[in-house]
């Protein structure tokens, strides 16, 4: 039984009355007196009792099924005692079940232990369907209480499946015998109720009456509906079809549709309910199937609702542009109980009212049965991805009483056939149906009604004339705004999509905006209002993301933060606040710009309940005011229309995406382009120094062995005997010559002294998958570095790569650029994935036109190109400059150690013993990576690259003393040392000590001796730029055209910054990636004594203010100490647990970015920040509240005034400067 626990009593006479068929005195009377005469009674004056009864069936044999064939017997007793001359013929007939009988529904393998079933409607003599089922029966021999319960349950539950199967039934009735106590049950889409007990003996005559009633009904007061024929067919598995006749409203004219498919009939589950199923369908014109297929919805609405075609056009009339946001009906009326009077559960269905005994029926009890939504529940491909949405919740309404509200059979037609958004497997599919949908919402707002459900099967993706587009449907609850009469059915929807007041019946948002003295008063009636259709989008939009984005490679996490989300109304109210968003949305890193929007529209949908709540407080009922309802729909529009033109690109707009095409274009959308330097500035600038006579020596190799021929075009590799646009084959098979030149090297293994400690070899395969990318496809060929005395696996990983390749049998611009984009992102995904890299080397090569490219964290460029035969010394060069190469030399750190820890998990996270050298003491300690805590600073090639680890003092192989925090980054070189700022803060405000971290070791990355430094020890000299710009991503021009490269705009400016995650990575610098960086970086490591927990993953809302205020105590000592944080973030201050020294407290961290307050040297980083809490004025780098200050005062100047870029903001705070110095910048 799915959402019965109880039903009411009612009397027995009132039963019969309302709802069997009528028996005349003169008809019942005979039947009793034949039943006497024969016998069949006995000693009915003193102790009747039935012939074939057992004197007590609790006194007989343990239960048995044939212990309960009297039932029969008494069925045929009385059709045999009616007179010959009043005697009927009945299609009706009585079945015991058998053992091993079988109803073969698709929900349920149990069967009544009796029914009355139409002999002339039965499609197989042999075998039953719950749609032949008339009154399904259940025995038990006792009256035990969990009997009793069970015995309850299990005919309720055979009367929902008789409904849950049958399209035809309106009504059900069921019977009960518990000994020798019988109830008659009864149930239609209002109501479930049982009748109050009579005996089966001494109340023998209830008994015939009950009989004679089914007997001699006609098919609708056995609960048919005339309007609806099942099909015939000789396929009893198939499923079923119907024709149903609908008598049109407005034109009176009756139209038949023959089924083709159920769509949804989900919604039939429920025991009470609308009851709502929906085909697709087609006119049915004598006999044959006409026109094309459409959409037939089947419900029982509320009678004081309006029918969902008045709706519609109501809206259509008042909103002809949004018209295109609905379905289009094409017919619709009331089902007829008779040609008078449509259906009504209360006044056609039932002919008499129903009287309440007062008592309540208990029917809970523990079942193996799923729910439907679990049943039902489906995911993608397979995998899990979010369960699928249960059924809405109907009605709230306790079941222990009668419901008074009739409903009414409704049929409707719709032209339109679309495809739900749960359905949907592209984004950009989805996105449009909900941006239609969201239309159509709006437009019923600004009509005047709430639509109240809300969800994923709500809104469909059609096809017409001008495209897809986005409806929104089943509008049977829409409600006007400010209709206040006594809501019937208060919490209505799905659970999933439901807002959270409606899901607790309750303004409990009141209470935020309540004073203290108010706090008592009662809150007004619950009202749905427009805020919470818009809630149910916000939420829909939230559940295709776990439902549609994959969790990566831990499915458990996905599965575990969905439960913890949509698992019940508390958990879905405490993930609407932001530290809890964050917490249950952080491992979807594939899609952090659609969570930051999510996030976004989160704050504006809680500010928009604010502001409402703020001005009904004292009103009776809450209404939401028309610029509210506008500016709530201009929020989600933008939110939405952010969703669909990001969705309508191959990306999700992130690094980490698990498809590396995706993660690809992400990484050259923000880093389209690259300078191209001159090819001598480069190998001169990283490439391993080779003395003049060591590369004569080199040289000379591949001419005397022949691996050079020298022909009439020139110098051509023998292994390369034409170009590789000529040759035949796969690129990766042309271009193995490049192993080939690798194998011909003796004389450079004869100068093989520098490189003790490794030897290079050509990868013959793709690397192994690693935790962020699919597949390896992308990479033709790879070069790999080997420590000494280590085996060479099969298991070639990212740690491994020094010189990733890309390369096309052609040479033409759309090549390069799928390969410069290619290449790029394998030097950045090598970056991240390996802490130990400074820069990476990498080689395309484009039919014998190859390139060498290079990237550290200041800069990503690419040499000239060069033709690998004609200048077949360039390439010679690379490789013997990377096979003779320290570890250093191919852009490892010698102070960290990757560690080949045993694990039987390829992907487990990588560790590391990372060597510190103290800036003060010089000292040196090794610290060896416990967990990984933050990384995401080190998706950006071109930052800070900062990453944080829990780690442990490494003292002779161990580990010892407590875990500490270290943090990893290249840091401006102008910038001052974290540890400098903490000590001068802690010095000239020592009572602050508190509300920072506590540094116990810290020093700079030292390379030979010296600070490791992009400029001067990554590089040995300056790299030269050419004046040609290299493409990555295929968008993008320069204003001036150079062949295939475009030439060097001026003042062209990109901004390049991280993945847009507004909570985890911060926006570090605006500058031109089309030119050199002029800033030098240098690698800096600190670690802190505290582990603390960032503010966004605090659930209480006590430890998260007080970790503010203590924060804000430290941003304060900042201040005076005459520096600004420029980076306050939810995720730059931490709650530390209590210390020796200190209790429970908050701390503002990550002091990278400061900087004194009076320093107005030129910014070469002036938008530093996360997004989502960027100061207004520094998102737009422009003093904007100047002008409000400007204009309090009549002295300034008028045309200083106006400007061209106002703030959008509206703010009132006014800056107290009263001029602004010349030559005046934003820094």
């Amino acid at each position: 039984m799915y959402n019965t626990g109880a039903a009411p009593e009612v009397t027995l006479h009132s039963l019969i009355d309302g709802t069997l068929t009528t028996v005349p005195p003169d008809d019942l009377d005979p039947v009793c007196n034949n039943l006497i005469s024969n016998d069949t009674i006995q000693d009915p004056h003193n102790n009747p009792k039935w012939k074939w009864l057992p004197q007590d069936p609790n006194t007989a044999q343990p239960y048995n099924l044939n212990s309960f064939n009297f039932f029969e017997e008494i069925v045929m007793a009385v059709v045999n005692s009616q007179s010959p001359s009043e005697r009927f013929e009945s299609d009706l007939e009585f079945q015991a079940t058998r053992e091993s009988m079988s109803l073969g529904s698709r929900h349920d393998s149990s069967c009544p232990d009796g029914f009355f079933y139409l002999r002339n409607q039965q499609q197989s003599s042999s075998k039953f369907s719950w749609r032949d089922l008339i009154m399904p029966m259940v025995f038990r021999g006792t009256e035990d209480g969990r009997d009793r319960i069970n015995g309850r349950s299990n005919v309720i539950e055979f009367m929902r499946l008789v409904m849950r199967n049958d399209p035809r039934r309106r009504f059900v009735h069921g019977l009960t015998c518990e000994n020798t106590r019988v109830r008659l049950w009864y149930h239609d889409r209002c109501d479930v109720v049982g009748s109050r007990e009579f005996d089966i003996n001494k109340d023998w005559r209830y008994l015939v009456r009950i009989i004679l009633s089914m007997l001699l009904a006609p098919p609708d007061r056995l609960g048919f509906d005339p309007d609806v024929e099942l099909v015939p067919t000789d396929d009893l598995d198939a499923e079923p079809n119907y024709d149903i006749t609908i008598r049109n409203s407005d034109t009176e004219e009756y139209t038949t549709y023959r089924t083709l498919k159920i769509v949804y009939d989900v919604g039939v589950d429920n025991t009470v309910g609308p009851g709502t199923r929906v085909w697709i369908v087609r006119k049915l014109v004598d006999g044959d199937l006409v026109g094309p297929r459409c959409i037939l919805k089947d419900t029982w609405m509320h009678e004081d609702r309006e029918p969902e075609h008045t709706v519609l056009k109501e809206i259509r009339e008042a909103q002809p542009s949004y018209a295109q946001h609905f379905l289009t009906p094409i017919d619709y009326g009331l089902a007829y109980f008779s040609v008078i009077k449509p259906d009504n559960t209360h006044t056609t269905i039932r002919r008499t009212k129903f009287i309440p005994t007062k008592k309540v029926l208990v029917n809970s009890r523990t079942t193996s049965r799923k729910s439907p939504g679990a049943l039902r529940a489906t995911g993608f491909n397979g995998e899990y991805h979010g369960t699928m949405p249960n059924s809405r919740q109907e009605e709230y309404r306790d079941f222990r009483y009668l419901n008074k509200h009739p409903r009414r059979h409704y049929r409707i037609v719709f032209k339109e056939i679309g495809k739900p958004v749960h359905q949907l497997r592209k984004w950009t599919h989805v996105f449009i149906a909900i941006q239609g949908g969201w239309e159509g919402l709006y437009a019923m707002h600004i009509c005047g009604y709430v639509h109240r459900d809300v969800s994923c099967g709500n809104i469909l993706l059609v096809s017409g004339p001008s495209g897809k587009r986005g409806v929104i449907i089943d509008l049977e609850y829409a409600k006007y705004i400010d209709d206040v009469s006594s809501p019937h059915d208060v919490k209505t929807g799905t659970a999933q999509f439901m807002a959270t007041e409606v899901a607790f019946v309750e303004h409990d948002r009141l209470y935020n905006v309540r004073p203290a003295e108010s706090m008592l008063e009662p809150l007004p009636p619950f009202r749905h209002n427009p805020l919470h259709d818009v809630e149910s989008i916000w939420w829909l939009c939230i559940w295709m993301m776990f439902y549609l984005i994959p969790a990566g490679e831990d499915t458990k996490i996905q599965a575990e933060n969905y439960h913890k989300v949509f698992g019940s109304p508390v958990t879905k109210q405490k993930f609407f606040t932001a530290p809890e968003f964050h917490k249950r949305t952080i491992h979807l890193r594939g899609v952090a710009s659609f969570v930051s929007t999510m996030a976004n529209w989160l704050t504006a949908l809680n500010n928009h309940y604010l502001k409402s709540y703020q001005k009904q407080d004292g009103s009776k009922f809450i209404r939401i005011h028309g610029d509210i309802i506008k500016a709530s729909y201009m929020h989600g529009k933008g939110a939405i229309k952010i969703f669909v033109l990001a969705a309508r690109h191959t990306h999700t707009g992130e690094y980490r995406s698990t498809h590396v095409a995706n993660a690809r274009a992400a990484l050259s959308k923000d880093l389209p382009a690259a300078p191209e330097v001159y090819l001598a500035s480069l190998t001169d600038a990283v490439l391993r120094v080779i003395s003049s006579g060591e590369l004569d020596s080199i040289y000379n190799e591949p001419l005397s062995n022949g691996s050079i021929e020298l022909t009439k075009d020139g110098p051509r590799w023998k292994c390369l005997p034409v170009d590789p646009v000529a040759a035949k084959g796969v690129e990766y098979d042309i271009f193995k010559f490049l192993g080939t030149i690798f194998d011909t090297r003796p004389a450079w293994s004869s100068v093989h002294l520098s490189r003790p400690d490794g030897f290079i070899y050509l990868n013959k395969k793709p690397p192994q998958k690693q935790p962020n990318e699919k597949t390896k496809k992308e990479e033709q060929g790879q070069e790999q570095e080997q420590e000494r005395g280590e085996a060479v696996t099969s298991e070639n990983k990212w740690t491994n790569i020094v010189l990733p390749m890309e390369f096309k049998n052609q040479s033409n611009r759309d090549n390069e650029v799928d390969d410069n984009a290619r290449l790029v992102w394998s030097m950045n995904h090598i970056m991240r994935t390996d802490a130990r890299r400074r820069f990476v080397l990498g080689l395309t090569c484009e039919n014998t036109k190859a390139r060498l490219w290079y990237t550290d964290r200041c800069d990503t460029v690419g040499s000239e190109d060069f033709d690998i035969n004609k200048d077949w010394k360039h390439l010679v060069r690379l490789f013997a400059s990377i096979v003779l190469a320290p570890l250093e030399g191919l852009g490892f750190d010698p102070n960290i150690k990757l560690l080949n820890l045993p694990s039987d998990d390829p992907d487990a996270e990588l560790n590391y013993d990372i060597t510190i050298n103290n800036s003060d003491t010089e000292d040196t300690t090794v610290y060896r990576t416990v967990k990984m805590v933050s990384d995401i600073g080190a998706d950006c090639t071109d930052g800070r690259g900062t990453r944080v680890w829990m780690v442990q003092k490494l003292v002779d192989e161990k580990l010892v003393g407590p875990s500490y925090i270290l943090k990893d980054l290249w840091m401006d070189e102008d910038r001052v040392e974290e540890h400098v700022i903490l000590k001068e803060i802690r010095d000239a405000q020592p009572g602050s000590s508190q509300y920072f971290l506590t540094p116990v070791d810290h020093g700079f990355a030292r390379v030979n001796a010296e600070i490791d430094d992009t400029h001067k020890t990554l590089r040995r000299t300056e790299l030269i730029p050419s004046i040609n710009i290299l493409p990555i991503h295929p968008s993008w021009t320069a204003s001036v055209g150079n062949g295939r490269n475009g030439q060097r705009p001026l003042n062209a400016r990109h901004s390049f910054g991280p993945p847009s995650d507004p909570c985890t990575s911060r926006q570090e610098r605006h500058r031109d990636c089309q030119n050199l960086s002029e800033n030098p970086r240098q690698r800096y490591l600190i670690v802190f004594e505290e582990i603390g927990q960032p503010v966004y993953k605090l659930s209480v809302w006590t430890d998260v203010f007080i970790t503010i205020i203590r924060a804000w105590k430290g941003l304060h000592a900042m201040h005076l100490c005459g520096y600004v944080h420029r980076d306050v973030s939810n995720g730059n201050i931490l709650v530390v647990p209590a210390s020796r020294r200190h209790s429970k407290r908050g701390v503002i961290m990550d002091l990278e970015y400061a900087k004194k307050v009076d320093d107005v040297s030129s910014p070469h980083e002036v938008k530093t920040g996360t997004t989502n809490f960027l100061a207004s004025e520094v998102e737009f780098m422009d003093h904007y509240f100047l002008s409000d200050v400007r204009e309090a005062y009549s002295d300034v100047n008028q045309n200083q005034k106006s400007r061209k870029n106002r703030c959008p903001h509206s703010v009132t705070t006014c800056y107290t400067i009263w001029s602004v110095p010349p030559g005046f910048v934003f820094g």
